[in-house]
């Protein structure tokens, strides 16, 4: 576990000591218990996993082990591993898209279907 003032792993994003001084000081002054911010300290070293290769494919097989219906990507091309999984699944890969080129580049990576939304959102593809 991190202590106050331990590093974090190298290039790891972190929630700024501040940020937790300033929780605990809120947090107490208030009369609530601040132990759950030794968990923040702890998994500061952890934080932005999820949008690493790493940590997004843990969180896919554990999405994938339900019964979902439906998952989608907000920030450009999904994964390959999220467009093989849904297609293995039989579950529809959806992505949000603003701009006519956005929504080429999820069409050739072999998005279902396509959130539109934005300025540009109801320009024609061709």
């Amino acid at each position: 576990m991190l202590s106050k003032g331990d590093a974090p792993a190298p290039g790891a994003p972190v929630i700024p000591e501040t940020h937790l001084e300033f929780a605990a000081g809120l947090l107490a002054k208030h009369g609530i218990d601040a132990a759950g911010l030794d968990d923040l300290r702890e998994a500061r070293s952890a934080f932005g996993d999820n949008m690493r290769e790493d940590g997004a494919a843990k969180l896919l097989e554990v999405a994938f082990r339900h019964p979902i219906g439906l998952i989608a990507n907000a920030l450009g091309v999904p994964p390959p591993l999220m467009l093989e999984l849904g297609k293995r699944n039989g579950v529809p890969v959806a992505a949000l898209v603003g701009t006519r080129d956005h929504a080429l580049a999820q069409v050739r990576a072999g998005v279902d279907i396509l959130v539109v939304a934005g300025g540009e959102a109801a320009r024609p593809l061709r």
